[in-house]
């Protein structure tokens, strides 16, 4: 119901329940709910006509019965349920952020791929991500009592160089 908030657009209502469950509530539960936890037929209403009908009990949505299914007719923003709303991270929002970060990687040319399931397809190839390589080099300033050693191994520092000038062992 927050895509709802602060006024839904004209023309919103009536709609079927199901588009409503599927447009309005699914991408929009916490994105740190386990996905089975906010789905319907996993709570003890089972079908999404029994809770929306909870719902309108309730005074957060009044319903109007129709042959196949019932249709969502307003939604009370003044509610206190909806008031007392406060935002989280959806998983609509969850999804964006993982979608742009994966196409930005594709851009730079080193990181994720998009393939076909984030797009939902169904039986789609997996995403292929593939890991930036990180290179080690070691770093030192000779100092002190050690420059003779350098000196004999044939590196050239001198001491009177600053910190920003270091030695590299490749």
């Amino acid at each position: 119901m927050t895509t709802l908030l602060p006024a839904p657009a004209p023309g919103l209502f009536p709609i079927p329940s199901s588009t409503f469950y599927e447009r309005h509530i699914l991408p929009f539960r916490p994105s740190w709910a386990p996905a089975p936890a906010a789905v319907i037929q996993k709570t003890s209403y089972k079908k999404v006509g029994k809770w929306l009908k909870a719902m309108e009990k309730e005074g957060l949505v009044k319903l109007k019965s129709g042959k196949d299914q019932d249709s969502v007719v307003s939604v009370d923003l003044k509610h206190a349920a909806v008031q007392g709303h406060k935002p989280h991270v959806t998983t609509a929002e969850s999804l964006l952020k993982d979608k742009k970060k994966a196409a930005r990687e594709a851009a730079a040319g080193g990181g994720a791929t998009l393939g076909a399931a984030d797009a939902g397809e169904a039986g789609a190839a997996p995403v292929v991500r593939r890991a930036k390589v990180k290179a080690i080099r070691e770093v030192y300033k000779p100092s002190g009592s050690t420059l003779p050693f350098w000196a004999a191994v044939s590196v050239r520092c001198a001491a009177s160089r600053p910190p920003s000038c270091l030695c590299t062992s490749d």
